[in-house]
């Protein structure tokens, strides 16, 4: 999905687009049109190019964000530098909330993986508005409790097993349905971290992917004809490579 095609006819920022933004994701949309007038009145449209850091772990947190289009990757880091992906946002994905309910400072780092635009809603305003709509505190605390019960999914049912762990993840991807091909949205070396596994062993698992036929490399980079029959025996632990 990717909300920019809907803005064509719109400006780069103002109160229409930024409404047009809440009104095409999931969570804002059912929400009083109402309240979506009044936070758009006080949010902004923002820009960011591949690699630019959003916030990062330990700033204040300022407000939370709503992915336009591109890609946000949180992450945090740990005392060698190095760190770990936690979420991966695409369109119409929100992230930041958690900080902004708890009063604390971003627990991670947000960074546009590709060139991404994010309608930015800030503190200011926003608490004022959900005490007027309950709907709005409702909805944030959703997200967040969604992304907590995901995160503790994912560790619960985390396949040891590194092929099936790739597996499940390539399965996830939207496919094309006339040409069966999917593609990968980041870099390999994001996506290891993503998986929880070194960089040189999701090229070993990619390559036996290739040679097990369930992955046939297109002219693009990251993308493949995929034998979804065959990737899915491999992600349910029925067939091993």
């Amino acid at each position: 999905m990717n909300l920019e095609n809907d803005f064509s006819n719109l400006p780069e920022d103002g109160i229409d687009r930024r409404i047009r933004v809440m009104e095409l994701s999931p969570i804002f949309g059912n929400l009083p049109r109402e309240l979506l007038i009044e936070l758009a009145e006080v949010g902004e449209i923002c820009h960011y190019p591949r690699g630019e850091l959003i916030f990062q772990q330990g700033d204040s947190a300022e407000g939370f964000y709503l992915v336009s289009s591109g890609l946000v990757k949180i992450y945090q880091a740990d005392p060698d530098g190095d760190g770990r992906v936690l979420h991966l946002c695409g369109p119409g994905t929100i992230f930041g909330a958690a900080a902004v309910l708890s009063d604390e400072g971003y627990p991670a780092t947000a960074e546009a993986e590709r060139t991404s635009v994010a309608l930015f809603l800030p503190n200011k305003g926003i608490k004022d508005l959900m005490v007027k709509y309950p709907d709005l505190a409702l909805a944030l605390f959703e997200v967040v409790a969604q992304k907590l019960i995901g995160f503790k999914e994912l560790l619960k049912n985390y396949p040891k097993n590194l092929a099936r762990r790739v597996a499940q993840y390539l399965r996830g991807l939207p496919i094309d349905p006339d040409e069966s091909t999917i593609s990968i949205p980041i870099k390999l070396g994001t996506l290891a971290n993503h998986l929880g596994m070194a960089p040189e062993n999701l090229s070993r698992v990619l390559t036996k992917l290739k040679e097990n036929k369930a992955l046939i490399p297109r002219g693009k980079n990251r993308e493949f004809m995929v034998d979804m029959k065959r990737l899915n025996l491999i992600a349910d632990g029925k067939e091993r490579l």
